[in-house]
């Protein structure tokens, strides 16, 4: 018979290594481990299946996490706030999105790869994590929901990202050391602020919510709207929902003489 949460909790007790085996569980429980901040190293053998909510959530002293081909599920806040997590690889087992607030402030993290198949990152998944400087997305991704990397004020490229078709609020807002970022011709929809305050972009793109804001912008020659875009949001430097039918002038009126010019998709 499997442990159930209490039991692993006494079992684990006072550990810092622990091994979670999968003669002991086939899911590592809920809250199971959550604010215990003696952890530093865990190893989940292969045959557990699952990593449910903000198990791990708080572990703050948590350095290294081995996660089995056998995982193929890790739910929300699972590791929120385990500040000292440099790095963790997700296994390609990983059939389900990223869920909301999965790494939110793992501020040592510094790049993560995730996996084929995943086709959505929730919201807040990577919020605050500072130390973050490259992601690499995979072509099955569709979807980065609001806010999942707000304020990962290191990070400088994102690489992937093929199939992207939406990219929610304030996705990247924050991010003000990203210079690479692989719009896709599948890009539908970019929602208010995604990229505000995103400053090293060497175009920009929907990412001022003001026309004031048009100012900041001068240090760029050129505004590019990737092929394939049908929808900007009311906060994203225009004032329109739908550029079908929408005149240049139209577009852009409150944008002053910021830019030498903009190029939208054919």
């Amino acid at each position: 018979m499997y442990m159930d949460k209490y039991d692993l909790q006494n079992k684990y007790r006072g550990m810092s290594e622990i091994v979670i085996s999968s003669f002991d569980t086939s899911v590592v429980p809920d809250g199971v481990f959550s604010n215990n901040t003696g952890i530093k190293y865990v190893e989940i053998s292969d045959g557990v299946n699952s990593i449910l909510d903000y198990a791990f959530s708080g572990c703050e002293n948590l350095r290294r996490v081995v996660i089995p081909q056998s995982v193929k599920f890790v739910g929300i806040g699972a590791f929120e706030g385990c500040s000292r997590l440099k790095s963790i690889k997700l296994p390609d087992s990983l059939i389900s999105d990223i869920e909301a607030e999965t790494f939110q402030k793992c501020d040592s993290l510094e790049y993560i790869i995730i996996p084929e198949g995943v086709k959505k990152i929730g919201i807040n998944a990577f919020s605050e994590c500072t130390s973050l400087k490259r992601i690499f997305l995979p072509h099955s991704l569709e979807e980065i929901e609001d806010r999942a990397f707000e304020n990962c004020c290191n990070l400088e490229r994102v690489e992937g990202a093929g199939s992207i078709k939406r990219i929610g609020e304030s996705a990247f807002e924050g991010c003000n050391s990203l210079s690479k970022f692989p719009f896709s011709t599948s890009l539908e929809y970019i929602g208010d602020n995604a990229f505000y305050s995103s400053i090293k972009l060497p175009y920009y793109i929907l990412t001022r919510q003001r026309a004031e804001d048009c100012g900041l912008l001068m240090q760029s020659e050129t505004v590019s709207v990737p092929q394939g875009i049908t929808c900007i949001t009311e906060s994203s430097l225009v004032r329109t929902e739908d550029i079908s039918g929408r005149s240049f002038d139209d577009l852009f009126e409150h944008c002053d003489i910021c830019w030498e010019s903009v190029q939208l998709p054919e």
